[in-house]
C-alpha cells in the first residue's frame, strides 16, 4: 500500500505489477514498464495476440457443481471458502429434484474433476500428498475452485445456471 504520506520506492527499470482496488472486492493487475533514462521501453506490439488463460473442460454437471460448491468465488466474497457437500446437496435438491444428488454422490463426482484436472499439470495441489501429511478435503477443493477462477474455466455469469432468483435452503453452509 503506497500512500502520500510514503516514502518513495525505487523500482527497477523493466515490468512490475501494479494492484488497483476496485469495487467490492475486485482487484485488478496491471503491468507497467518502468524505463530507464537511457531505456526507450518495450515496442509496441499493438497486433500481437493476446495469450488466453488456459481453461479446463467441465462437462454441465461438473460446472453446475462447481459453481453451486464455488458461488462464493464467483461473487468475490472475501476470503471464500467452497459450500460444504451437505448445503450443496440441499441447492441440487431444489435445481435438479429429480437427479438424486447427494453428499457422498457430490464428494465421488469433485474427486473424479480434481483426479482428472491434477494429471494436467494443475496450477494448484489437487490431491492428498501423503509424504506431506493429508490435508483436508476442503483444502483441495478450496484449490480446485480457485484455480478454476483464476483461469477462467468458472465466470461470474455462470451463477445464471443456480437461477440467481432463487430462494436456497441453506445456502450459508
Amino acid at each position: 500500500m503506497m500512500h502520500l504520506s510514503s516514502e518513495p520506492v525505487p523500482l527497477t527499470t523493466g515490468y512490475t505489477p501494479l494492484f488497483v482496488k476496485g469495487s467490492g472486492y475486485r482487484e485488478h493487475l496491471v503491468e507497467l514498464y518502468v524505463a530507464g533514462h537511457d531505456d526507450q521501453g518495450p515496442v509496441s506490439r499493438r497486433r500481437a495476440e493476446t495469450a488466453r488463460p488456459q481453461t479446463w473442460a467441465l462437462d454441465d454437471d461438473e460446472r453446475l457443481l462447481l459453481v453451486v460448491l464455488g458461488q462464493r468465488y464467483l461473487l468475490y466474497e472475501e476470503d471464500p471458502r467452497p459450500l460444504t457437500y451437505a448445503a450443496a446437496a440441499k441447492q441440487f435438491a431444489y435445481l435438479r429434484p429429480d437427479a438424486g444428488w447427494n453428499e457422498r454422490k457430490i464428494e465421488y463426482r469433485i474427486e473424479a474433476v480434481r483426479r482428472r484436472l491434477h494429471r494436467t499439470g494443475f496450477r494448484y495441489p489437487l490431491i492428498h500428498d501423503t509424504s506431506q501429511g493429508r490435508p483436508g478435503d476442503n483444502s483441495l477443493l478450496h484449490n480446485l475452485i480457485k484455480g478454476l477462477v483464476e483461469s477462467t474455466t468458472l465466470v461470474p455469469p455462470d451463477l445464471d445456471l443456480m437461477e440467481d432468483d432463487a430462494v436456497w435452503p441453506d445456502s450459508a453452509g
